[in-house]
């Protein structure tokens, strides 16, 4: 099922600290990438896997236990979603840890690929909406869920804890994002509606649409927060990043996001962080952290996608170069992976 298939070990690695937070001004990207600053050592790696859709339209996956293009086709403009099973030893200590990845097959039927047992492959009998792409999220004690954009034009999600559930129509050309709580078998998604509003609905708390207006054609991204809310990221219908909480009120970061882009975000330092493409096609982070800008240049309509570490003080960041390849930074700066990515199509990526 793999080509060129390899195991691979994680190096120590480092950790750019240069830009602030504040304005994102126009700026003349370079060709290529390059550091905006010499790198700093950092004290410990994450140890992360990356599934992405390859310009061969294959499924690849890079990171520490696995490193290699898989033979399984991917649905034209689709990416994957990467998420980790039987992820808390202490409820499962019988199952280690292993990636699981959802995705759409060049039938656009969903798809699922767990690494464990040798490579699990699932067809869940599902049809996504072309040019859409599915998130996975798994819970604690076991089990997982899917949310995908349905060829009906709705919002799906399907797993372990209630079966498959219609949460509503979906605005063209977007996805959803799904996150589940700790805490038990709940879950929590995010999406746009065909208003053109932010929505989230889930078992966890199904509060419907907010009256909160996404630019056209972007997808938002949720993250489980460590007191045990949830933390929404999204590019308002003004262009600026925003994020909003399960208590409902939004905070405009007052930084521009390129058009057609979306946010990642996910939990650190018992807050959040946000990595985006700015409005400049640079990566940004932001949150409880404030990087602020890498200076690494992103393709245009890609978007990037965050991890924490099992501490949840360090993050891994993943994204599509301006030069077509993959690329991670962060507490491993890894720099390119290969071969490229699709065009059009984002990374997905969880420490393990």
């Amino acid at each position: 099922m793999f080509q060129n298939f390899n195991r691979q070990r994680g190096k120590r690695g480092r950790r750019v600290r240069s830009g602030v937070a504040g304005g994102i001004s126009a700026i003349t990207l370079a060709a290529g990438l390059a550091w905006a600053a010499a790198p700093a050592a950092q004290a410990a790696s994450t140890f992360y896997e990356v599934a992405y859709h390859t310009n061969t339209g294959f499924l690849a996956l890079v990171g520490v236990q696995v490193n290699g293009v898989t033979t399984l086709p991917i649905m034209p403009g689709s990416s994957p979603s990467i998420t980790l099973e039987n992820a808390d030893p202490a409820i499962q200590p019988e199952q280690p840890p292993t990636p699981v990845v959802a995705y759409a097959d060049n039938n656009d039927r969903l798809t699922t690929f767990g690494l464990g047992q040798n490579g699990l492959l699932t067809n869940l009998g599902f049809i996504v909406a072309p040019g859409t792409s599915p998130s996975i999220s798994c819970f604690a004690e076991s089990g997982c869920v899917v949310a995908f954009h349905s060829s009906t034009g709705d919002v799906m999600t399907f797993g372990k804890t209630d079966g498959l559930r219609d949460w509503g129509p979906a605005a063209p050309d977007t996805s959803p994002s799904i996150t589940t709580s700790a805490s038990g078998p709940t879950y929590e998604v995010a999406f746009q509606n065909t208003s053109g509003n932010l929505v989230t609905a889930g078992t966890f708390d199904n509060h419907g649409a907010r009256a909160l207006g996404m630019k056209a054609h972007t997808s938002p991204s949720i993250t489980l927060l460590t007191n045990g809310s949830y933390e929404v990221a999204f590019q308002a219908n003004t262009g600026n990043l925003w994020t909003v909480g399960e208590d409902g009120v939004g905070h405009n970061s007052g930084l521009g996001m390129m058009a057609g882009t979306n946010p990642a975000i996910t939990l650190q330092n018992g807050s959040y962080e946000v990595a985006f493409q700015a409005n400049t096609g640079s990566l940004w982070t932001v949150g409880s952290d404030n990087h602020g800008s890498w200076n690494l240049g992103m393709k245009a309509g890609t978007s990037p996608a965050i991890t924490p570490n099992a501490l949840g003080n360090q993050y891994e960041v993943a994204f599509q170069a301006n030069t077509g390849d993959p690329w991670t930074v962060g507490s491993d700066n890894h720099d390119a992976w290969h071969p490229g990515m699709a065009a059009g199509t984002s990374p997905s990526l969880i420490a393990d």
